[in-house]
């Protein structure tokens, strides 16, 4: 590492925004650690970053890691660049000031930007005008407001940040949103359902420093991904609008934000502005302003360290730049998707043709660079990749595509244990271990992911079912990436309730000292299998699938996670668990 600067840790983000930060410091000699998220998260490739971390999901494990990384790489400024990180580092906020300088404010201001509803309100005291946005709590709400929804509708999250199944979810009729709650009757919880704005999305970023917006930047979307309204994927800087600019200085300074900002707009075919949301971090179009001629993320190091940037006058407008991998994704959208393409005004073979556009001279790429090919020739061929997993989606077996996401998905030293597992399983050799001996059973672990839904609902059906007079059962549960202080999901708290049984005991990781303990492990799914053979080689006679012991499983063995699922999926698969280790009672019981 560079002896004259200590090192700036990126946390997270997308790769046109960690890459263009890591670019911009690079080039002062300043040193790059890029963090990224759990065991599937994507490392960047860029010459700019030094060194690539990967963080743990579990809180405490991430502070650990975190810290330690903060020490180990001599790092002594953090910039997170995506709401998930920022979330993550808030419950550590006065902790890590004592390490490094955080480019994020105090957490109570941060909520106010994270927090949609919150944003939204603040925007409208300043003057703004924002979309008629509605809470929809129950079907019952709908019901009786259904008169007062102006179609089409897009759902949101109301708190940026926090799990959720979507980003975005666009409804065109009151039918369509009805189907929706009659799938899942609490959709509307968690979400904001406002009306679509036509226009063009424009955007004021800044770094927000003594309160006020350091050199505006003005650009706007010229192609969105989705394309009905998302982040910009054809970009265009263009001349500060100073109503605009009034009205982003007046809503940052009630927010008290200070560090980098984007204020989001969208602009009606009749020239109003109307307020969408504030990101209180890096924004897509990053690398677009460093072209035009500001160096923000320099600006944010310089007055992270108490250094008085010297910002140009003017900025170079006119400029366009391309995010290629979103365009691909744009395009794919607008071919496939006939609703998508009817809200956006567009055909199959106009998209195609804007697509063709944005490639045209003058039109710079948002991550290429010669001395540094490898970050957008990775980001487009992993979007490729996608596509073509989704052209041969009705070519290749579901079986077989879903035993290659799960391939893709596992931790690098998992995946030839997981090839292992599948041959011999395909060949034959491996069923015949449902047939084993279990009189000397005494100890059972049950094992899924997160020990929040399938493994404790498994042991606590499989201790009611054996409680009679089988006390020399000794059940437990655990998870392979249990997060420090997670519950378990109140779904199967319900479900094991209606069967008249209670789950104890908190999430919890697999040790080696459980399972050394147990005489059988039982896991839910291939990824899971796979995990713990690599980690604990010396179970290998001792693992088995839960639906192993179903008979009418027949080559569906996996029960998968549940998380994502609604009703009635969820309540199947509970069903499908359930049978199975009925099935497994009966047969621990009879030995």
């Amino acid at each position: 590492m560079n002896a004259q600067r200590k090192g700036v840790l990126v946390l997270d983000g997308t790769p046109r925004v960690v890459v263009a930060i890591a670019r911009s410091l690079y080039r002062r000699g300043i040193p790059i650690v890029y963090g990224h998220f759990g065991a599937w998260a994507q490392s960047a490739e860029s010459v700019a970053v030094s060194t690539n971390v990967r963080l743990p999901d579990s809180p405490a494990d991430f502070y650990e890691n975190l810290t330690s990384t903060i020490d180990r790489d001599n790092v002594d400024t953090l910039i997170p660049c995506s709401d998930k990180a920022i979330r993550a580092i808030l419950p550590y906020y006065a902790s890590l000031q004592e390490h490094v300088t955080l480019s994020v404010p105090v957490p109570s201001l941060v909520e106010r930007v994270l927090d949609k509803e919150q944003a939204l309100s603040m925007a409208e005291r300043c003057g703004m005008r924002i979309p008629k946005t509605f809470s929809i709590s129950s079907p019952d709400w709908l019901l009786e407001k259904r008169q007062e929804l102006p179609f089409p509708l897009v759902a949101k999250p109301a708190k940026a940040g926090l799990a959720s199944p979507f980003k975005a979810l666009y409804f065109d009729s009151l039918s369509e949103l009805s189907s929706a709650f009659e799938r899942n009757p609490a959709f509307g919880v968690g979400t904001i359902f406002q009306e679509l704005i036509p226009g063009e999305g424009v955007g004021i970023s800044a770094i927000a420093f003594r309160g006020v917006p350091l050199a505006p930047f003005q650009h706007r979307r010229i192609h969105e991904w989705p394309a009905n309204g998302g982040v910009g994927v054809l970009v265009e800087s263009e001349a500060v609008d100073a109503a605009l600019a009034k009205a982003t200085t007046l809503l940052l300074s009630a927010l008290g934000w200070e560090g980098p900002a984007m204020v989001e707009f969208r602009r009606t075919p009749g020239g109003a502005y109307v307020f969408l949301e504030v990101n209180g971090r890096f924004w897509g179009s990053l690398p677009l302003a460093i072209r035009a001629g500001l160096d923000f993320p320099y600006y944010e190091w310089q007055i992270l360290h108490d250094i008085d940037p010297s910002v140009p006058a003017a900025y170079k407008q006119g400029l366009k730049m391309r995010w290629t991998a979103g365009e691909i994704r744009r395009l794919q959208e607008l071919w496939t998707n006939v609703a998508a393409c009817k809200r956006a005004g567009r055909s199959r073979f106009s998209a195609l043709r804007e697509f063709v556009w944005s490639f045209a001279p003058g039109v710079r790429s948002a991550l290429f660079d010669l001395a540094d090919m490898k970050p957008e020739g990775s980001e487009v061929v992993l979007v490729l990749e996608g596509i073509s997993t989704s052209v041969l989606r009705r070519i290749i077996p579901g079986s077989i595509r879903r035993r290659y996401r799960q391939y893709r998905q596992l931790d690098k030293r998992c995946r030839g244990t997981y090839l292992r597992l599948w041959l011999t399983r395909t060949l034959g050799f491996r069923n015949a271990k449902r047939l084993r001996r279990l009189a000397a059973v005494s100890s059972v672990l049950f094992v899924c992911r997160g020990n929040i839904q399938r493994s404790p609902f498994a042991a606590a059906v499989l201790t009611a079912a054996l409680h009679d007079g089988q006390s020399r059962f000794h059940i437990r549960s655990a998870g392979t990436h249990a997060a420090a202080g997670s519950q378990t999901d109140p779904r199967i708290l319900q479900a094991a309730s209606d069967l008249g049984i209670t789950i104890q005991g908190e999430p919890q990781n697999i040790t080696e000292e459980l399972a050394r303990n147990a005489d059988l492990v039982i896991v839910m799914d291939y990824m899971i299998e796979a995990d713990i053979l690599t980690r604990f080689p010396f179970l290998k006679d001792k693992v088995f699938l839960l639906r192993e012991w179903t008979p009418s499983a027949g080559s569906d063995l996996e029960i998968l996670d549940p998380d994502k699922e609604l009703e009635p999926e969820f309540s199947q698969t509970m069903a499908k668990l359930r049978e199975a280790v009925t099935q497994l009672g009966h047969v621990l019981s009879s030995r």
